[in-house]
């Protein structure tokens, strides 16, 4: 959705929850994070749970700092030849760029600091 972003519903029957994960998101280690709403059952019309990641509201966004040593991880993920970084290195060698001469802001252009 466009508020919302890629989302998932998760339905947990033990805990009578059903749990909304919005914003779904891999960082560069491949750590997923995502924000999370939570519904018990019975609460709420069900229809309208359902339609949250469709309605309009406010625009929601989650803190992440930047990672001063995303460089010389780079650099261990392409000595070891990781698929993902190998794949994005080769697409830079395309355009006559390197992976290697980038600064940490360049993997990091929407954080501020």
């Amino acid at each position: 959705s466009q508020n919302m972003g890629f989302h998932l519903w998760e339905l947990d029957e033990q805990q009578q929850l059903l749990r909304l994960k919005y914003l779904i998101h891999e960082d560069l280690h491949g750590k997923v994070q995502y924000k999370e709403k939570s519904f018990a059952f019975g609460k709420g019309n069900l229809l309208d749970i359902f339609r949250q990641p469709f309605c309009k509201q406010e625009m929601t966004s989650f803190l992440a700092k930047e990672d001063k040593n995303i460089c010389s991880y780079v650099r261990q993920q392409l000595y070891y030849q990781q698929p993902k970084w190998m794949k994005w290195q080769a697409e830079l060698y395309q355009t006559g760029d390197n992976l290697l001469t980038k600064t940490a802001s360049d993997f990091y252009p929407q954080v501020q600091p």
